[in-house]
């Protein structure tokens, strides 16, 4: 027989056994660890399920972990076999328990994950295809930043084709939701002076225009000659004319392009783009 909590609860609330105000107090402290989750809406990877993929032949391994799915916080078992495949709540662990009134029901003990090469047909679910985007940090980084916003991204991944279409530069897995925008590819970012009013170089003038990786030097903007006994030092001697002075009529160099690109570190911004 279970214990009364003794006295009852003061201003004329109802006895409660002592096993019930313990699942109170549970149930509660639940609520408050998965609301954050709920904010998103969608199937979260908390920790874990860590993906190595064999894309030759179509495998893949899926460490343990835990997911938020269909509002409740539940362990993941690992997983090793063909991908696509899904992570869904399977068939929950249950068991009989007598109510007070001596009838037997059947109580739901813990919640479970399965993984099925099918997509589900109703609830939440999250797809390793055979990496996903369901990360609670990449689903964090796609609700907090708003649609146009863009962000840096400093560090290229060695596996550029895997994040993102080579074509398009739209992300995908960890990256679904961004862009590389085709307007800054190979680009430097410089920020924008209405005052500059040099009509040359002005940020006004030149707009989105690109730069270039190499330049030629037109004679214009060549170094002046030097004057050697009044003559320029920048053309080569031939044969002196009659009147005794020797004439200068070839240019000197060979009019190669020369590099100007700044030393850069090679990064990538990325706008977010909906989804």
């Amino acid at each position: 027989m279970k214990k009364y909590i003794d006295p009852a609860i003061p201003g004329g609330g109802l006895q409660m056994f002592a096993a019930d105000m313990l699942g109170c107090f549970q149930n509660e402290i639940y609520r408050a660890i998965i609301a954050p989750y709920l904010q998103y809406g969608e199937a979260l990877i908390i920790n874990g399920c860590t993906v190595a993929a064999d894309t030759v032949h179509n495998t893949c391994t899926i460490t343990a972990g835990m997911a938020f799915i269909d509002g409740d916080l539940i362990d993941v078992p690992a997983y090793a076999g063909a991908y696509p495949v899904y992570l869904h709540q399977g068939a929950p662990i249950v068991t009989q328990k007598a109510y007070r009134d001596q009838s037997v029901h059947d109580v739901t003990i813990q919640k479970t994950t399965a993984f099925v090469n099918a997509a589900p047909g109703a609830g939440q679910y999250i797809t390793f295809d055979p990496y996903t985007s369901q990360y609670l940090r990449d689903v964090h980084r796609r609700y907090e930043t708003p649609v146009n916003a863009m962000i840096p991204f400093l560090d290229l991944p060695s596996n550029f084709a895997t994040y993102f279409d080579a074509l398009t530069g739209v992300g995908k897995w960890r990256w679904k939701g961004f862009k590389v925008p085709p307007e800054l590819s190979g680009k430097v970012l410089a920020q924008y002076n209405p005052a500059d009013l040099d009509a040359l170089n002005s940020f006004a003038a030149i707009a989105n225009t690109p730069g270039a990786k190499t330049k030629t030097l037109s004679t214009n903007e060549m170094p002046a000659g030097v004057r050697v006994n009044g003559e320029d030092s920048t053309y080569l001697e031939t044969a002196p004319p009659a009147t005794g002075k020797t004439t200068k009529n070839t240019f000197a160099g060979g009019g190669q392009a020369f590099g100007i690109v700044q030393p850069t570190y090679v990064g990538l911004y990325l706008v977010r783009i909906a989804v």
